[in-house]
């Protein structure tokens, strides 16, 4: 992949907004965008060929996920999947990172969590980062496959963990919390929060699909800076006893409370009817045998631990969502989204949690962006508001907005980005663009009223169509959100009519 020149216009402009940090009470600032510019570069396994089988895109880079350093804000670092293979994961994770606000930014592999990268495992896929309280610690987790069976799929999965101490330029070996070596088992969509005020503790979140076919929720913890962990163990599981009709967990992700609460957010649901699994391993509960066959139950739902996760309250539900698959609007084909992967994000300082999704029942197109607030820790919530900006259209129509994500500022703001399909036109192809929008409210105002929320072009249009293909046009489950201060810095994926660089990961900062 073609990189631009690091000491670009992003750069120069995006140390600017970190300096208007202000209060939640300051004069309004001009609203811009600065970018976006290519963050990932050239894949560094060009000779790998471990990993089949299957397709691979080399120079695909997809499910950017970021981090800010919370003591020393121009250190931003994106870790994503590198090289993506079409039925799942791909042949290393890579992170991005700068040390002074975008005006360079270095390509960095995660060592040893597959095989393309020194390691004993054919594949990586769901990267997450997180930087500790002090700055000091930098966390990356991986899930990694191993051994393809052509009955049963990948018959080993592991969730691993790296540590880097100055930022991200070099990386630790992993450190494996969880492994499986039998087919009737699988690790999953797995994310790491660092505790925001004890630096030395971190945590790890799972679904774990069992021989029940349950995707409980499982958990680890560590209480001195990554060198050691707790043993993983589950902390929720969706089937009750006995049941016949087996609940799923996916999309966990952990948020801390400025008390020191973790809430744990994930989608549960249900699927009687599921065709074969993106891993080529289990039913893919993402996947439905027919259209007549619907997740049956869904529930966005929340568990929280005032005990640093040794023990965990009964779910709270967010919302009830309504499943948004998403389709080019011309050719109908599906892209892969975060169709049931919601994101939470909560205020350092007053404590408000949101939540959002995207959701069928939201938008004439059959796929709005939908958020909720808690003030209370995820025990209630309030009534979901659409907060996208997306023009109506028919279903499966230009109107589809999906994969949103949001983050909280330092000083209160709120955003949410997510794609749609607006500027799509008749010719060819499936034009696709990046929006953010933003509130500058704070509290109630902004999960309980859309129009307290403004809209910002933050990049594209690009032809998702030419994305890797990884059960539909993949782009990533999730995106990149954090902030430095009152400043927003998103990563997210587009893709290029390159041959051999057919999508790279891009990063733009957004000031409310």
């Amino acid at each position: 992949m073609r990189i631009p020149s690091r000491v670009t216009a992003f750069a120069a402009a995006a140390v600017l907004p970190l300096a208007i940090t202000g209060t939640a009470h300051a004069a309004p600032q001009p609203k811009r965008v600065i970018g976006p510019r290519v963050v990932s570069g050239t894949t560094p396994f060009p000779g790998c060929t471990a990993g089949g089988p299957g397709t691979v895109s080399p120079g695909a880079e997809v499910e950017p996920w970021t981090a800010v350093n919370p003591r020393d804000p121009a250190n931003i670092v994106t870790a994503y999947q590198q090289d993506r293979w079409d039925n799942g994961g791909a042949r290393g994770l890579v992170t991005s990172v700068t040390h002074d606000f975008g005006r360079h930014w270095r390509q960095v592999v995660i060592p040893k969590v597959s095989k393309c990268s020194g390691g004993i495992y054919d594949r990586a896929s769901d990267p997450g980062v997180s930087f500790s309280a002090d700055g000091r610690t930098l966390y990356a987790i991986s899930l990694s496959v191993d051994d393809f069976d052509p009955n049963l799929g990948f018959v080993t999965s592991a969730i691993l963990v790296s540590t880097s101490r100055n930022g991200g330029d070099t990386w630790s070996d992993p450190v494996t919390l969880r492994r499986d070596d039998d087919a009737n088992f699988f690790n999953d969509k797995e994310l790491i929060t660092a505790d925001p005020k004890d630096p030395k503790r971190a945590y790890a979140v799972w679904d774990r699909i069992d021989d029940r076919f349950s995707q409980p929720v499982w958990f680890s913890q560590t209480s001195d800076g990554g060198r050691t962990w707790s043993t993983a163990r589950p902390i929720h599981d969706p089937t009750a006893p006995g049941a016949t009709d087996p609940r799923f967990t996916i999309g966990n992700q952990i948020a801390v409370e400025p008390d020191g609460t973790l809430v744990d957010m994930f989608w549960e649901g249900s699927n009687s009817s599921l065709d074969e699994g993106d891993w080529g391993h289990k039913p893919d509960l993402r996947k439905k045998a027919s259209p007549n066959a619907p997740i049956i139950g869904n529930r966005i739902q929340v568990i929280r631990s005032s005990d640093h996760g040794r023990t965990w309250s009964a779910p709270s539900t967010v919302a009830f969502p309504s499943v948004a698959e998403i389709v080019d609007p011309d050719g109908r084909q599906p892209l892969r989204t975060a169709d049931i992967i919601a994101d939470i994000a909560v205020d350092h300082h007053t404590g408000r949690l949101y939540v959002t999704w995207q959701d069928a029942s939201a938008a004439t197109s059959g796929a709005g962006v939908l958020i909720s607030s808690s003030t209370n820790q995820g025990r209630t919530w309030s009534r979901p508001t659409r907060v996208d900006k997306t023009p109506a259209s028919p279903p499966q129509g230009n109107g589809q907005a999906f994969t949103p994500v949001v983050d909280v500022s330092a000083t209160g703001e709120v955003a949410v980005t997510y794609y749609d399909f607006r500027r799509n036109t008749p010719a060819p192809g499936a034009l696709t663009d990046y929006w953010a929008v933003t509130c500058t409210s704070g509290g109630g105002a902004c999960a309980g009223n859309a129009a307290k929320w403004r809209e910002q072009h933050v990049g594209g249009s690009f032809d998702v169509t030419l994305a890797p293909i990884a059960r539909g046009y993949f782009l990533g489950d999730y995106m990149g959100l954090d902030h430095a201060g009152s400043t927003f810095v998103a990563n997210f994926a587009m893709t290029h009519p390159i041959p051999g660089n057919q999508q790279d990961i891009y990063a733009a900062a957004i000031t409310p």
